[in-house]
């Protein structure tokens, strides 16, 4: 394996199958029991559905492959239909705390970046849209 198994993954894809993305990211590169945090845009999903109607299928895509939803939280007023999702995938290992607050070490404009959590020391597996 090229990249160490990380503890996290921070997805903000805006493809109609973000959550296939991510949960096809994690079988290959997210140890058991680690995080995903997801930046939902609801209408690169499907503009003429209800954006609560897409987050809820986002959810329920997570549960059905192995993740536990943990958080959901829209970002209005500062992005319209828009929702951040943090998920753990399943295992018997504890929870782990995670701070956003962290520094990101970027190597280069790849999609796939990885960065560091300072304050814990934790890997997470960044994907940018840069499109």
């Amino acid at each position: 394996m090229l990249l160490p198994l990380v503890d996290a993954i921070f997805a903000d894809v805006a493809q109609p199958d973000q959550a296939r993305i991510v949960c096809h990211n994690a079988e290959s590169f997210l140890k058991d029991g680690g995080h995903v945090i997801i930046s939902i845009k609801a209408s690169c999903i499907d503009s003429t559905m209800p954006p609560e109607t897409i987050f809820a299928s986002e959810v329920q895509y997570l549960k059905e492959h192995n993740f536990k939803p943990l958080e959901q939280v829209t970002l209005e007023p500062y992005e319209r239909d828009h929702a951040m999702v943090t998920g753990k995938r399943s295992s018997h290992s504890s929870i782990l705390a995670l701070c956003v607050d962290f520094c990101c070490f970027v190597t280069s404009s790849k999609p796939c970046i990885t960065a560091t959590v300072c304050r814990f020391n934790v890997d997470i597996f960044v994907f940018y849209d840069l499109g």
